[in-house]
This record gives structure tokens, sequence and C-alpha cells, in this order.
């Protein structure tokens, strides 16, 4: 289980300040939580400020991550490589595939001093926003988590719409809410914003994906560092106990 990240920073300048605690944050987040299963992290789309904002970055970053990390400036550098590293037909044409599949729009991305990342979306009067995470074609599920924050109430439904199965989740209708969702099978969440106010309202939101193959993979992982660990404390004691013998014989 393997994954390629793209990091589209077009957009960014000098006054994304806060990007670098997040780029912090993430990467700190990803070497805890997801370890070896970064395929490669392309960074696209960086304006001329995002190297000083990395090289800020770097001491932070595992050797092993770093090496899979690729800095593009421009389409014509970055299409190439990530042609090679996913298939043009799972690519979006906006970085160089064959996919049409429309990309969520998101107006802003907001990120704090803390380096927390939330998106925003503009839901207009008497309209409504679907947002879908996708579950990441994991055949056998996964844990979906939301996070959302508006100026005033709006009406959140959540669905999750499976191949096998379609399931109404939530219905809310408040300022702020929060929660997630356990399927079982191949499928993706849809969140709908409904505004009913006569005016356009914003929501700022976050949203996860954990697939039951990623809780196996770091379950593995974590089973080899636990083993590692008693080996080495066992390997410690022997050591010990081979230099206690060792002075004891000495002293006779």
């Amino acid at each position: 289980y393997k994954i390629t990240v793209i990091a589209d920073l077009g957009g960014c300048s000098a006054a994304s300040r806060h990007l670098v605690p997040f780029l912090r944050n993430m990467t700190k987040i990803d070497e805890q939580n997801y370890p070896e299963l970064a395929n490669a992290i392309f960074c696209v789309n960086c304006p001329w400020i995002f190297p000083a904002m990395y090289n800020l970055i770097k001491p932070f970053l595992d050797p092993v991550t770093r090496k899979k990390i690729s800095v593009f400036k421009h389409k014509k550098d970055f299409a190439p490589p990530l042609l090679e590293a996913i298939d043009a037909e799972q690519l979006s044409t906006v970085y160089g595939g064959k996919s049409t599949v429309k990309m969520p729009q998101v107006e802003t991305i907001e990120i704090d001093k803390t380096g927390e990342c939330r998106m925003e979306i503009k839901v207009p009067s008497n309209e409504n926003v679907k947002l879908e995470i996708s579950g990441m074609n994991d055949k056998k599920g996964g844990l979906f988590v939301w996070n959302y924050e508006a100026q005033q109430d709006v009406t959140l439904k959540v669905e999750f719409v499976g191949k096998k199965q379609k399931k109404l989740v939530a219905v809310t209708k408040e300022v702020k809410g929060q929660g997630e969702f356990n399927s079982t099978s191949l499928g993706n969440l849809v969140l709908t914003f409904e505004n009913t106010a006569a005016e356009t309202v914003v929501v700022k939101y976050f949203t996860y994906f954990y697939g039951y193959e990623l809780f196996k993979t770091n379950e593995f992982i974590e089973t080899q560092r636990q083993k590692a660990k008693e080996q080495k404390s066992k390997n410690k004691g022997k050591e010990v106990e081979e230099e206690e013998k060792k002075l004891s014989y000495d002293a006779s």
C-alpha cells in the first residue's frame, strides 16, 4: 500500500507565512502515522518563495522522506515524472494526465499560525454545494472524518455512496459540527451543504479518509517496531548480564 502525493502550491506567496508550520506539522503527522507509505511527494506550481520555505523545514524531515520529495514550478517539468508515478487515466488533465473527473473547487485554504489547515467554500443563497471524500478505491472501506464551521446555520447532509450500498449518514443544521463514518466497502462520502439564507455563506472545513489497508499496514509496522524494541531490550539485558559476570570473575 503506497501513496503518491501531489501538493499543488499555486497561489502560495510571501504572505503565506503560516505555510511553514503547516508543512512541518504535515510531515510530522505523515511520519508518525503513515511510515513507509509515501511512494513520492510532488510539490507542483511552486512560487518563487517556496524553496526558501522548504529549506526551513528540511532539517525536520526524515532523510528517507526527504529523498521522496520533488519540487517543480512549471507543468512542462512536473507532468512527465507524474505520469511515471501515476497512470494517465487516473491523473487529472490539470496535471498532464487524461482524467476529466471534475476536481473540487476550493475558494481558499486557510492556515493559522499553528499550521492547522482548513479549506473554504462559498454556498450561494438558496443553493447547495457538494463535497466528495474519496474512499481511495479501498475495497474494504475505512474511516471518513469531517469537520466544518460556517458563518451561520447551514444544513449538512452526509451520504455514503458505494457500489454495494447507499446510506444516509446524518443530517444536521448548525453553525459548526464534526463527525465520522466507518464504511465496510468501497465507496465515497458525499457532504452536501444547503444554504436557505438570503445571503452567501462561507464554510470552512477539513476532511480525512483512513483506509482499512492503511490501518492494516500501520498495525504491521507498529508490530515490527515493537518486536525490534523488545529484541533491543533483550540484547541490552544480555550485555549487562555478561558484563556483571565478567566483573564478578575479575573480582574473584
